[in-house]
């Protein structure tokens, strides 16, 4: 959950900042179309560069209201997964840092072995494959033919109401004096007065062993399907723990290039300005230049939060943060 939350608010910070570009290439579509109406006034260019400004800043309307509305999807998801709401008045959540640039990374293998250490997810597959292993064995004792050992030990008592009676064996009359209640039975239990007693052995076989083996078997497949899911898991931790320190490793090439793209997109709109306002280029070609500006932005948010969703997520995988580097 801690991972979730930081992965979404560094997608926070980069909704935030193309937001704000947005707003800055809307507000230059702006420029650019009241700059060509007003040469199209003085007859230095047509309607065709007027319509295209036109379209161009259409775009960049409907542009900034989806950036807008990403930006307030990616708020509401952090609300979501924190429980709690911005506070009063305020229509978002703001990020107030800005990722780190660079971390320190400990060696490749070393980050595999403490993942595979400390996963709580591969412990878990662990722990089902170990479980289907038991029922898999006990299964496996079910099938045989059962011989149990059986035996009871108890004791009887006698109550009831006493009674004349002619003695078949002597013909005499006679009497049995067995007057009492309940009390008397269960004190006679109690002391066994008439003890009982009784042993056995009790011998199953299953016919045809058909439904024992078939349980086996059954349980059988289960533990070989929880062992491939162990393996899996074993193996996408290990792939994500590698690629996540590949994406740490790279992080300062990938913000030197993604810096390098924006500074080389600024120059070129501000080229292209200088090369339509001498009438050496076209407002459609302008607005490209323009385009490629948003995108060699939205390329730059991209990196800058692609190194700190990575971290996220090493820390969650082998429970451990890592450390950015202080700036000097």
């Amino acid at each position: 959950m801690r991972a979730q939350v930081e992965r979404s608010y560094w997608d926070l910070y980069a909704a935030e900042r193309d937001y704000g570009v947005q707003l800055i290439i809307r507000g230059r579509a702006q420029s650019l179309f009241d700059e060509t109406r007003l040469r199209a006034g003085t007859g230095l260019v047509g309607p065709g560069a007027v319509a295209n400004a036109r379209v161009f800043l259409a775009q960049q309307e409907q542009a900034v209201l989806d950036g807008e509305e990403a930006l307030d999807q990616v708020s509401d998801r952090i609300a979501t997964l924190i429980g709690k709401r911005p506070e009063a008045g305020a229509p978002r959540f703001k990020p107030t840092n800005e990722p780190p640039r660079e971390f320190t990374v400990e060696p490749e293998e070393s980050l595999v072995v403490r993942a595979l250490r400390e996963s709580r997810e591969l412990h878990s597959a662990e722990r089902v494959l170990a479980a289907a292993r038991a029922r898999t064995s006990g299964a496996w004792w079910n099938k045989l033919p059962a011989l149990d050992l059986r035996g009871s030990l108890g004791g009887k008592g006698l109550s009831g109401i006493g009674r004349d009676f002619i003695n078949p064996f002597t013909g005499l009359p006679d009497r049995i004096n067995i007057d009492g209640g309940f009390d008397d039975t269960w004190s006679q239990v109690r002391k066994r007065d008439f003890p009982t007693w009784s042993a056995g052995l009790s011998l199953s076989i299953p016919i045809g062993f058909r439904a024992g083996a078939g349980d086996h078997q059954r349980l059988r497949a289960e533990a070989d399907q929880a062992e491939q899911q162990m393996i899996a898991t074993r193996r996408s931790l290990e792939e994500r723990v590698r690629a996540g320190y590949r994406e740490l490793v790279h992080a300062s090439k990938r913000m030197e290039a993604a810096q390098g793209g924006v500074n080389a997109s600024l120059e070129q709109v501000r080229i292209g300005i200088l090369e339509y306002r001498y009438g050496k280029t076209t407002a459609f070609e302008l607005t490209r230049v323009a385009a490629d500006l948003a995108t060699a932005q939205q390329r730059f948010s991209q990196a800058l939060v692609r190194t700190a969703k990575a971290a996220a997520d090493l820390k969650r995988l082998t429970s451990e943060g890592l450390n950015p580097t202080k700036p000097q």
